[in-house]
């Protein structure tokens, strides 16, 4: 597995397990070089009641491009708010709309906010639709701040307002494109169905 980043003065690969992972369900192969855009957290909603709609990709052609997004959710939004956006902060929802978008590819950072304990997101797999073919990485904010500053921005003054709950025009990262080759050697195993048989609480046993 490899991600490179490509820049004017040359490539770097950056180190598997540390600076980037694939995630369980992304697309596998090679995956040539894109330009970059960032797309805030990545949110697709529509509105509801008391809660307008939220696009992270308004006005933002993001065609066969890698996308980079924020993991999570805004973090200052009211509980009720939050609760109505998780389903769609679910990082198989992402990934199916970045590649509805046209997206090449999906790269994911935790973002300095979150304080997260593992900013790189586990490889593990669950049953459910994903992003199918489109190829979708997890990145540590080292790397992500890197390709932030790209674009002359602060990783947390970004994170920051979009926590604050208003959508945010994506933008370019400039100077940087992203290369890819992902190979998933996905296992299948059996696991045990139990049923059992609950009594009243009046009846022995």
């Amino acid at each position: 597995n490899r991600l490179t980043l490509l820049r004017g003065d040359g490539e770097s690969d950056l180190v598997l397990g540390e600076d980037w992972r694939p995630l369980a369900f992304s697309g596998g192969g090679t995956v040539e070089a894109g330009e970059l855009v960032f797309a805030g957290y990545g949110i697709l909603a529509p509105g509801e009641g008391d809660f307008p709609a939220y696009d992270s990709y308004a006005e933002l052609d993001v065609t066969d491009k890698w996308v980079l997004v924020f993991r999570y959710l805004p973090e200052d939004l009211s509980p009720e708010h939050r609760q109505y956006l998780h389903e769609y902060a679910d990082l198989r929802f992402k990934a199916m709309v970045a590649r509805d978008k046209g997206a090449r590819g999906l790269v994911i950072a935790s973002g300095p906010t979150s304080r997260v304990t593992e900013q790189l997101v586990t490889l593990e797999s669950e049953t459910g639709a994903g992003g199918g073919s489109l190829p979708v990485v997890s990145v540590s904010d080292a790397v992500a701040s890197d390709l932030l500053v790209a674009a002359s921005k602060e990783p947390e003054t970004v994170q920051e307002v979009l926590d604050a709950g208003e959508p945010q025009a994506g933008f370019a990262l400039p100077g940087v494109q992203i290369a890819a080759d992902i190979r998933l050697d996905k296992q299948t195993d059996t696991d045990r169905n139990v049923l059992g048989r609950l009594y009243a609480s009046d009846r022995p046993g």
